[in-house]
């Protein structure tokens, strides 16, 4: 009885801990596929910007 205890508890806790990690990897996939997309629209900017110089 008292191992099954020890075990359940050990697995809601580790079950906790890989929420958590799974959690935090989102947010940092989330934020780097932010940064490309900010970097990205700043590129089409300059092009955008460079086209209108090389027209004008």
């Amino acid at each position: 009885m008292k191992s099954t205890l020890y075990n359940f508890k050990n697995r809601s806790a580790l079950r906790a801990s890989l929420v958590k990690n799974r959690q935090e990897l989102l947010t940092l996939h989330r934020r780097k596929k932010e940064k490309l997309l900010k970097a990205r629209m700043g590129l089409l900017l300059l092009m955008l910007r460079n086209r209108k110089l090389m027209v004008s």
